[in-house]
Formats: structure tokens, sequence, C-alpha cells
């Protein structure tokens, strides 16, 4: 039997994170969780850092632009062709800047993405941040209930029975200077179309038109608990034993190949190996 002790003191701050968030699982509610390495991360999407001051209608155009030509060009690539909202998760996760944030509802998955597997270098600040998606959507504009968004019902409340798609929303005519319908972050109940998406159990946060950080908007919603040093190898360890690696997390031959260079080239490893959640790295 292995010894996980430092990791139950990890577990246990979980725990109390999600008891502060006031998550009820009896009502069916579960928490949101996302690993950083770094305790300087923030929780901001790849669009938002990437475009940073850039003027609203820059902005639009610049997400207009690269939803559509990825829609096109994915297309003839077997992919794409399909809901928006399909497309845009599939540019999420294929390192295309979106307004998604990536979340898992399984904590090793988090935890994995925070500290990496065994034989890689250790992270400097690693972390895992919880979310209430529940009390976000509570208050979120323009949507009534206080639970998760499948995201094919979330245009259509601001513009009654019609149901625009999201390649649509983005190019509805602003009657005002807004970059985006909404302002607030929602939480998406997304369809697991994509093996990655399935094998990340994976949810997102979209973000509206506030470009400040989830830590910014939404404080009394948010949990982090650090990993320190003590508890990285115990927690590699039941990452190992839960057969929690690239391959099963990312579902394609380029995790496969990541698992193999681990395994066959630790010292060849970079530091990027116990990244977050996020890729392209931010800059």
């Amino acid at each position: 039997m292995k010894d996980f002790g430092p990791a139950a003191e990890f577990f246990a701050q979980v725990d109390q994170a999600i008891a502060a968030l006031k998550i009820n699982a009896r009502r069916g509610e579960l928490p949101f969780f996302r690993g950083h390495a770094d305790a300087s991360y923030r929780l901001l999407p790849t669009l938002h850092r990437y475009l940073g001051d850039a003027s609203w209608n820059r902005a639009r155009r610049i997400e207009c632009d690269l939803f559509f030509e990825f829609e096109a060009r994915a297309t003839g690539q077997g992919k794409g062709a399909g809901d928006d909202w399909e497309t845009l998760f599939l540019m999420r996760h294929h390192g295309v800047p979106t307004r998604l944030l990536d979340w898992t509802d399984a904590l090793l998955i988090a935890v994995y993405f925070a500290i990496g597997r065994e034989g890689t270098p250790l992270p400097t600040s690693p972390r895992v941040h919880i979310l209430n998606p529940v009390a976000l959507n509570a208050v979120t504009d323009g949507w009534a209930y206080s639970d998760l968004v499948s995201p094919r019902f979330l245009n259509r409340l601001r513009h009654g029975e019609t149901n625009f798609t999201y390649g649509e929303w983005l190019a509805w005519p602003r009657e005002k200077d807004e970059p985006w319908p909404r302002v607030k972050p929602v939480a998406l109940y997304p369809a697991h179309s994509n093996p990655r998406l399935h094998a990340q159990r994976g949810y997102f946060t979209l973000h509206g038109a506030d470009p400040r950080p989830l830590e910014a908007q939404v404080p009394s919603m948010l949990q982090e608990v650090p990993i320190t040093q003590a508890m990285i190898a115990p927690l590699r360890r039941l990452l190992a034993d839960s057969g929690i690696n690239h391959f099963n997390t990312e579902r394609d031959f380029s995790g496969l190949g990541k698992d193999l260079v681990a395994e066959y080239f630790p010292a060849a490893i970079s530091g990027r190996e116990a990244g977050s959640q996020d890729t392209p790295k931010a800059t």
C-alpha cells in the first residue's frame, strides 16, 4: 500500500473550499475544477489575453475572423461544418484563442494539469481553482435560472424564440458599441462532442464583454487550493495509479506521444509539461 500522506491534507482543503462555496451535492450541484502550475496565472480566456486592451470593434473583427476562418478551413480536414458551438469547442482544444475557459468536474484531472506526471519538472506554485457554476449563473445577465446552460439555449434569452448560433451571434448587428451581447461570464454544459472534451469531463465558462479575469469579476464564487511541494509526489503517485496521463486526457496521438517521451526521455521534458489547461501559454 502506497503512502499518500500529505495528499490527504490537500483533499481536506478541497472539501473545505467546496463547503465555503455552498455547493449542495444533494441538489445535483457540482463544483468546477481547474488546475494551474503557476500561481500568477489568471482565470482569463486566451482570446482576452491576446486582445489585451484592443478596441471593441477590432476585438469583434478578430473574433469573427478566427471563428469563420477556422470553420472554413477545418471543414476541409473533416472537421467543422456542424453545430457552431461544437466548432468553438474544437477551436478551444486545438489552441485557437476563444472566450472559453476550460473546467472539469473531475478533481484529479485538474490536479494533473497543475502538477503533471511523475518524472517531469516540479511546478513552482501549483494550485487548483474551484468555481461554483450555479452561483455564477444565478447572477449572469439575461439568464433567469440557477443552473448550467446548454449552449444551444443561450442565445434565445435576448431575442425571444429566435435561436441564434454562435456564428450568427458574432455577426449580429450591434445597436451600441458593445463587443459581445453579454457582460458577465456564464457556465456552460457542453455536449461532449469530441474525444478530448469527453476524456477531460470538460465544462466551460464563456466570458462576456468584461475583459477582467474571473477572480476580479466574481471572487465570492471562487476558491483556490495550493498544492505544496510535499504534496506533489504522493499526488503524482495517485494520478499514476488512477491511470491519468496525457493519452487519457487528450485522447489523440499527440497525447500518446507526450507520454512516451516522458517515459523514455524524462530529461528532455520541458517545464511546460506541468502546465495549465490552457494552450498556448499566455503572454
